[in-house]
């Protein structure tokens, strides 16, 4: 049934266009160019090194550029924490102004929340952005949960405002919680959370040059989070999206970061590659490779330690149907851990054999 199910999109692509799109699938496959530590870590936030619709949710006057489209995203990650397994939303053009609307991006919520489970948090996202001369945008980032005690007080609640602007080539960004309560019983046991980041991309031709620096109160927003340890982040780079043949483009990014928790410091530069082609009129197809040249950790006692080696290659393909886009990427970011549930529309394991539909989405625009 899934061979049919992948023959049968082969054939309704021999009717339709070629546009590349934006979608969880192409930034799994492309890459951030931050070394998953400013952008990505704030979850399906578009790429640093190159151009994107999802770049709107760090610099959200991109919404005036990407606008009229809808999205609905499926994959494999663990749902029932900290993952986004269903997602969606639109993009609109409202009289002067360009207004998008997003659900459950749960990796869009920042903090420690009730044993990190983030993902009952039900967050929105909210877009605003006009040109009027000048591009700006504003976006804001709402989750909240009560938890099983008694307290009214007993609520985790994340707000994170946005904003950005594109004028004359720069296109600076800066994002701060405005509230980021672990809720709890008593006062002394309630975490505050605190994220803020700003940084700056520049246009130079096919160049892109990038910088940013992120505070938060947790040590890794991907991973094992620890309230009230201070991570301090901060870097720069450059990238290039150039046309290497009719219809193919090349994306490639080398960056330096420096991350700093509460004990020791962390060093990486990490080079993004990726390479986007149309197959033909209906068929993209896309690899990206992440190598961190170098990553090194020092704690309190020990010298540099290089970490496990940790390159990702990963490929994808996007399907392109008139004014509609079925994007999917093979190769998994942060998979799934819990087993395939039973058969049915909502199974966490997508077609053709568990992970070969790592991610999925549907697009449309107008």
């Amino acid at each position: 049934m899934n061979r049919r199910l992948l023959a049968a999109f082969l054939a309704l692509g021999v009717l339709a266009t070629s546009n590349a799109f934006a979608s969880r699938a192409r930034n799994l496959v492309m890459g951030s160019g931050d070394a998953g530590a400013i952008v990505a870590a704030q979850g399906n936030g578009g790429s640093l090194y190159f151009d994107d619709k999802y770049n709107i949710f760090y610099n959200p006057a991109y919404v005036n550029d990407f606008k009229n489209w809808g999205i609905i995203e499926k994959s494999n990650y663990d749902g029932t924490t900290e993952g986004d397994k269903a997602m969606g939303g639109m993009v609109t053009s409202i009289a002067n102004f360009n207004l998008g609307l997003f659900f459950n991006r749960v990796a869009g919520i920042t903090g420690s929340y009730d044993a990190g489970n983030r993902g009952d948090m039900r967050p929105i996202d909210i877009i605003l952005g006009s040109d009027m001369g000048v591009k700006w945008g504003l976006g804001f980032t709402w989750g909240s949960k009560k938890n099983v005690n008694a307290d009214p007080a007993d609520q985790d609640t994340d707000m994170t405002l946005r904003a950005g602007v594109s004028v004359m080539d720069f296109e600076p960004f800066v994002s701060f919680k405005i509230a980021g309560t672990n809720g709890s019983t008593t006062e002394a046991t309630r975490t505050k959370n605190k994220d803020m980041t700003f940084g700056l991309r520049y246009r130079f031709g096919e160049w892109t040059p990038y910088a940013a620096y992120r505070m938060m109160n947790i040590t890794d927003n991907g991973g094992t989070d620890v309230p009230g340890a201070k991570t301090t982040t901060y870097g720069l780079g450059i990238g290039r999206t150039a046309a290497i043949a009719e219809g193919a483009r090349m994306v490639y990014a080398v960056s330096y970061w420096r991350i700093l928790p509460a004990t020791g410091k962390r060093t990486v530069i990490p080079i993004n590659f990726a390479v986007e082609g149309d197959a033909t009129s209906w068929l993209t197809l896309r690899g990206g490779l992440a190598f961190n040249i170098v990553d090194q950790a020092t704690t309190a006692s020990s010298d540099p330690i290089s970490a496990a080696d940790s390159t990702t290659a990963r490929i994808g393909a996007g399907f392109h149907l008139g004014k509609a886009d079925i994007d999917f990427a093979i190769g998994q970011g942060t998979p799934g851990t819990t087993a395939e549930p039973t058969a049915g529309i909502d199974a966490q394991q997508l077609g053709i054999g568990p992970g070969f539909f790592s991610a999925m989405s549907v697009a449309y625009r107008w």
